[in-house]
């Protein structure tokens, strides 16, 4: 993210008649900095329901609050994790000096003050392969400067942490939790932003040790370098790519591939896209077409001529030979200040686009993967009050209809609170919505996330407001609030739930209506088996051995989590199995091959390719 554009975050402070004088917030790109100038506004009708008139409580123990830096505040809410296999979600919160962690009661789990500014959110996942989850953060100063820290789930900081940006630059963003090369270890993938500095724009890309995971890394760029990247097999070639975004303040943007042994790839801009434009958000990676390879989506600027500061949004879609699809680029009448969300809403295979606006008149854009724009769509904005967290997907009213959750950049005149907005896709809101949460301040920027906190089987909220005292001034204290929303809970019933659909925040399309493949660490001896995969007389084979009698299944995913073959389902006997894998009914390419017992819950899970 980065160029000053104006962000219309509505603080109206009086009931005057039309028109009202209030505030509106200012969000410098470059710095990622707010400021407010006093504007008039025209009069809104406000819609005055409370959290009392729905379903949705505020769940025991909190909410939670912590001193930040206003100028600074949280972006991109927090993360939801079960980090210490408890069978419960803990909620991963990251904001001014502090990485906190709290029990779904509210409790605090663990607390760690940091150096810098904890502003973007946390990075989550098992990077070391134990059983037990990883919290990564960035810290920023104002412009130079901060920290990359490794803390395990107790809190402790890894051996090799933090990481200490000593050169020009700052880290804005969350980094990108994903195995390079192959060997079950998570890599650490961040980007350092020097504004206007050239020689200071770089990738970096960390072992878990702290170290580079080679000698081409730091990676240099000639331009910004000021989001997440994205990591994915794009080609389907057996090994992964990071894609990069990158801008310059004369809105020349480009995109990157960057192999693991530091080819790069540049591929955009290319035509009929022009020279006048930048990307400033993290892009997204979905096999859009079904053709086993992952399509690169972005949502990006653009201007009308050079001398053109008041850019309009576009998105567009490119395979990963960096052509577009059909359909594809689109263009907006407004612009935007988030990555997209992607969600197939029915497991066919048929994904929508949806982005937000920063606008005061439009909040959401809706497209079919051909591009098309979805019935009803772009939603007006309700409140009048700009759109700029991430889009959640989710069924939150139990009607089996999904609904767009989205954040608001306004706050009421009379009470000082903000809303979370629910629209379904005819764009009627929700029953309850919008919701008004019970801390005074700003949704601004953090968007939604959606999980099961204590595993009771109903849908919780958890949303980080930007706090005001009871006068409704602003403060350096943000509020961590988490709400039961009173329906059923499955994974299948949350889409999208937050800051780039996963905790890793690696921008990889991931389905819920598929069991997530995980590499088992479990290396008890009495765990369900070993397993092998060969080829012996041209056929793919899968060989195991069980220690016991039991009911077993074999599945073959492909790389983005979709089952293409069940190989045996049913009972097999203790001892040594062997299997062949139909090559004919599947494509060459990298797959995942997860033998499970349906009696005992164990799997294990092996990456192989086919050819």
């Amino acid at each position: 993210m980065k160029h000053p554009q104006t962000l219309l975050l509505l603080f109206l402070l009086s009931l005057n008649t039309f028109p009202k004088t209030g505030y509106r917030s200012i969000f410098n790109h470059e710095t990622h900095t707010f400021s407010y100038e006093k504007v008039d506004f025209p009069e809104i009708p406000e819609p005055m329901r409370s959290e009392g008139d729905t379903l949705i409580k505020l769940l025991p123990g909190w909410p939670q609050s912590i001193y930040s830096n206003f100028g600074l505040s949280a972006n991109d809410g927090v993360a939801l994790s079960d980090i210490d296999n408890d069978d419960t979600l803990e909620v991963v919160v990251s904001t001014g000096y502090f990485v906190n962690v709290y029990r779904h009661n509210g409790t605090l789990f663990w607390s760690r003050q940091v150096s810098g500014t904890a502003q973007s959110a946390p990075s989550v996942a098992d990077i070391n392969n134990d059983g037990f989850m990883e919290i990564v953060q960035t810290t920023r100063g104002v412009s130079d400067g901060g920290c990359l820290y490794v803390f395990d789930y107790k809190g402790n900081i890894m051996p090799g942490w933090p990481w200490i940006n000593n050169g020009n630059g700052s880290l804005f963003d969350s980094p990108a939790l994903s195995d390079l090369n192959g060997d079950s270890l998570m890599e650490i993938i961040v980007n350092v932003f020097a504004l206007y500095d050239s020689t200071c724009n770089l990738l970096y890309v960390f072992k878990i040790d702290g170290k580079p995971l080679n000698d081409k890394f730091p990676y240099n760029f000639d331009e910004d370098v000021n989001s997440t990247p994205a990591i994915g097999d794009i080609d389907n070639d057996g090994e992964k790519e990071v894609i990069v975004t990158t801008d310059k303040i004369d809105f020349t943007g480009k995109l990157y591939i960057v192999k693991p042994n530091g080819l790069v790839t540049q591929i955009f801009p290319i035509e009929p896209i022009d020279t006048n434009v930048l990307s400033v958000y993290s892009p997204f990676l979905c096999d859009i077409n079904s053709d086993n390879k992952l399509e690169i989506i972005l949502n990006l600027y653009k201007k009308k001529s050079p001398n053109d500061f008041i850019p309009k949004a576009g998105i567009l879609i490119l395979d990963h030979k960096g052509v577009f699809i059909e359909g594809w680029p689109n263009f907006l009448a407004t612009n935007s200040q988030a990555a997209p969300t992607v969600v197939d809403f029915y497991g066919n295979n048929d994904f929508n686009i949806f982005m937000t606006a920063a606008h005061p008149d439009y909040c959401i854009y809706g497209f079919r993967k051909d591009g098309t724009t979805l019935p009803n769509f772009p939603f007006r904005n309700p409140t009048n009050g700009c759109t700029n967290g991430f889009t959640a997907v989710a069924d939150i009213d139990n009607d089996n209809q999904y609904e767009l959750i989205f954040d608001s950049g306004r706050v009421d005149p009379i009470e000082k609170r903000g809303y979370i907005h629910a629209y379904k896709l005819n764009g009627a809101e929700a029953k309850g919505f919008p919701f008004r949460p019970s801390k005074r301040g700003c949704t601004f920027m953090n968007g939604v996330n959606l999980g099961d906190l204590n595993k009771d089987n109903i849908m919780d909220m958890v949303i980080i407001i930007n706090g005001h005292d009871s006068t409704g001034s602003v403060i350096d204290t943000d509020h961590i609030c988490a709400y039961s929303l009173g329906v059923p809970y499955s994974p299948e019933k949350v889409l999208f739930g937050t800051y780039l659909g996963h905790n890793s925040r690696d921008g990889l399309y991931r389905s819920p209506f598929t069991t997530p493949i995980k590499h088992n660490s479990n290396k008890n001896k009495n765990s369900l088996f070993s397993l092998l995969t060969y080829s012996s007389n041209g056929f793919q084979k899968i060989q195991f051995e069980l220690v016991q009698h039991d009911n077993v299944a074999i599945e073959l995913y492909n790389s983005f989590g979709r089952k293409v073959n069940t190989v045996f389902s049913g009972n097999l006997i203790k001892g040594k199995h062997v299997f062949d894998i139909d090559k004919d009914k599947i494509s060459t390419g990298v797959y995942f091959i997860k033998v499970y017992s349906q009696k005992r819950g164990l799997k294990v899970t092996r990456k192989v390719v086919l050819w």
